[in-house]
């Protein structure tokens, strides 16, 4: 596989590629969904149907991306087989694939035909919405038509600017001239970027590389899906229908529906009566408002520490938590799956029965979900963030299976009748980044001689002599055995793990406050966090500094740009969480970097029928057909894991910075028959 290079592209045979699809004409079916297994199953509109015209803009290119040009160009009728012909000739003629929003038009292209299949060519991907991203994440104007005027390079006729076609010949001309106008605006941002950014790797190999295998990586994951077995969907939502009723009909306050505000507000005065204290507690949330005291998760942990643990309210307390649980799984999750959302006209489940173009016999219980996968925040929507982080991670939205809670995880089966699904975690990936970016020694040290990073924080914090007077078995053990102490492990390593990540984002006191006793149940002093706050220029010395070199890099220049991958951020005095924010872009995003690294090399390995499913941030998903299967491509995770960290992405930024720190990942099997449900 090809490796990452910060030597500047040679692009020789460059085309520029748009499809036009069924809800483009008003005589077609509308067009209520955009992934095209939902436009199918959904929509009603067979594959063959669902690709109307595709434009092709041949380019003259002198080996970069600013010196493009667009050729004459021609369009494509994607119903009839000469156009399919003829499309496959070129995507097999093409080293280089420009394109606005090319994941939208791959998907549609792989799922009409095979031979339109990208993966079969692996071009080089091109797409303006990463190229307008890697110029200004900031910019308000992501679309063609309104990215056209302020470049200066395409105004759309009057006709066609407003969107509405009428005939098959407009629809060709409108397609035309998003492909034209593509080149043009590509080549115009490179061009800006090489005047804005001229020291970074913005453009080069290494980061064009990058994009492209990310493309590829999320076109797989849309084209597989992510396996749910209908019946647990469906036991899960009776399990948590059935409980839901019971809490209405037994808690003796409103949990929904009318009287809930008055409910809350008596529920409330009954709580201060009981424990006026909670008014002095400085985690307290107050409504932005009308200032009255919030009910939300947070403030309803804060009551439980001022109550007795004999109080009457403390069993409301649960089965008000419970209710919240279970309606957000409900509202959140399940319903939007199985039925659509509410305020869709066309509601109906997003979930579809997955293709049987494979040799290996399917497990007719499963239901796959195809989100969209966004690579940079917003591609194609002017002035809204629909999708994407500013921390440059890739997310899906429709469903957004990255937070699916873990009783909707337990649904997840293998589309196979004997499969299994495999999953690879990297472990503690954000401090393994931090070590190697801020070249920290506590850091450093924890991964090469491979110490317990979370025990040596929770010594720091109450030193030694006090953790073995608490445990006195601790003597007899060296540090590294420390967590086989059950009550040590719960207590003070888990405030040390907290407090290892808070280090990373310079969490304040409150912030550590808060998100411990949500681990323990414990509430510290406000003045233990505080402390913990004052001694981490001692702690983590050059972390600290590191992080102080990048807040003065922020302030004077009002933005981050991260090596080998060109990614940047812009950021102005005024945002919330400001120099959180600042110091957590680099870490976060190095992290996910390091993971599509990984993905990119394990997806071009896989055997067919293996199907990376879910990237979650730090952890990959993988439906395997069978445990042979899932054990080869737990060695192909395991190879691509070395792959990065000595010759591609994570070997590069090593020598960037001139220091090494070791990855490790753990690996897990779930057989269909371990399901929960």
């Amino acid at each position: 596989m090809p490796q990452l290079s910060n030597h500047p592209p040679r692009l020789r045979r460059v085309i520029c590629l748009d499809i036009e699809t069924y809800g483009a004409l008003p005589t077609n079916p509308p067009q209520h969904h955009f992934v095209p297994e939902r436009s199918a199953h959904l929509d009603g509109v067979p594959a063959y149907r669902q690709i109307l015209t595709c434009a092709i803009t041949p380019c003259w290119c002198d080996g970069d991306l600013t010196t493009l040009e667009p050729a004459p160009t021609m369009v494509l009728d994607l119903t009839q087989p000469t156009g399919l012909t003829l499309l496959s000739k070129w995507l097999r003629w093409c080293d280089t694939l420009l394109g606005m929003n090319l994941l939208f038009d791959l998907h549609y292209l792989a799922y009409r035909s095979p031979l339109l299949n990208i993966t079969r060519y692996r071009p080089l991907l091109v797409d303006l919405s990463i190229i307008n991203y890697l110029h200004s994440e900031i910019r308000p104007e992501r679309s063609l038509k309104s990215l056209g005027p302020i470049l200066g390079t395409h105004v759309y006729r009057d006709t066609l600017s407003t969107g509405t076609i009428n005939t098959y010949e407009e629809l060709r001309a409108y397609n035309a001239q998003d492909t034209h106008n593509t080149v043009l605006a590509i080549a115009a941002l490179a061009r800006l970027i090489r005047r804005d950014f001229p020291n970074t790797d913005k453009l080069s190999s290494s980061c064009l590389s990058f994009y492209s295998d990310a493309i590829y990586s999320c076109l797989a994951m849309t084209l597989a899906g992510v396996p749910f077995s209908w019946s647990a969907l469906r036991t899960l939502r009776r399990t948590l229908e059935e409980r839901r009723q019971q809490l209405l009909s037994t808690t003796p306050i409103p949990l929904e529906g009318a009287g809930l505000q008055k409910g809350r507000q008596e529920f409330l005065a009954r709580l201060l009566e009981e424990a006026p204290s909670i008014l002095d507690d400085e985690l307290l949330v107050y409504t932005s408002a009308k200032r009255q005291i919030s009910f939300n998760a947070l403030n309803r942990t804060i009551f439980r520490t001022h109550l007795s643990p004999s109080s009457p309210l403390l069993p409301l307390l649960d089965a008000i938590d419970e209710h919240a649980h279970i309606r957000k799984i409900l509202s959140s999750y399940l319903i939007p799956m199985m039925e659509g959302r509410q305020e869709r006209k066309d509601r109906s489940s997003v979930l579809v029965l997955p293709p049987s173009t494979t040799p290996y016999p399917l497990n007719r219980d499963v239901r796959t979900s195809h989100p969209t996968w966004f690579i940079t925040p917003s591609p194609f929507k002017d002035s809204s963030l629909e999708g994407g982080t500013l921390q440059g991670r890739i997310t899906c939205k429709r469903g957004s299976h990255q937070t699916d809670p873990p009783e909707i995880q337990r649904c997840r089966c293998s589309r196979y009748r004997d499969g299994v699904l495999l999953s690879m975690d990297l472990s503690q990936i954000e401090l393994r980044v931090a070590a190697l970016l801020s070249g920290e020694e506590t850091l450093l040290r924890a991964f090469q001689e491979n110490l317990d990073l979370h025990t040596n924080r929770a010594r720091d914090i109450w030193g030694d002599d006090v953790l073995i007077s608490r445990y006195p078995n601790l003597a007899d053990l060296p540090p590294t055995q420390w967590k086989t102490n059950p009550s040590f492990n719960r207590r003070e390593r888990q405030v040390g793990k907290r407090v290892s990540f808070a280090d990373l984002f310079r969490s304040g006191a409150r912030t550590m406050r808060s998100s411990v006793y949500n681990d323990i149940g414990e509430l510290f002093p406000l003045s233990f966090f505080a402390d913990i706050v004052r001694n981490r220029p001692r702690h983590r010395p050059t972390l600290h500094a590191w992080q102080e070199r990048l807040l003065h890099q922020a302030a004077t220049q009002h933005y981050l740009v991260l090596p080998v991958t060109g990614q940047s951020r812009y950021f102005f005095q005024g945002e919330k969480h400001l120099d959180s924010e600042i110091v957590n872009f680099p870490v976060q995003t190095t992290a996910s970097n390091t993971l599509l690294r990984i993905q990119a090399y394990t997806q071009r390995h896989l055997p067919p029928h293996c199907l990376i499913y879910l990237n979650v941030f730090d952890a990959l998903y993988i439906d395997c057909p069978s445990p042979d299967s899932a054990e080869y491509a737990r060695l192909v995770l395991a190879q691509a894991l070395e792959w990065v960290a000595t010759s591609d992405y994570w070997a590069i930024l090593q020598e960037h910075v001139g220091r090494t720190v070791p990855l490790k990942a753990d690996f897990t099997i779930k057989a269909n028959a371990d399901d929960a449900q």
